[in-house]
């Protein structure tokens, strides 16, 4: 397994309001982008979401 896993991309991370993210796994994004929830777009403000997202029909609201 160990192997496996090794052969895995790194992957980038967007931080989050109180999510610790690694120097080296740190995908940097202006600080609004931090405080977005996909669920609150998903259920309560559809208009954030991106087009693509929104047409795809699998989202109340959309």
């Amino acid at each position: 397994m160990a192997e496996a896993l090794s052969r895995l991309p790194t992957c980038a991370v967007a931080p989050r309001d109180g999510l610790e993210v690694p120097r080296e796994a740190l995908l940097e994004v202006p600080r609004w982008v931090a405080r977005q929830s996909s669920t609150a777009a998903a259920t309560a403000k559809p208009w954030t979401m991106l087009s693509a997202a929104r047409s795809f029909g699998l989202w109340d609201g959309s």
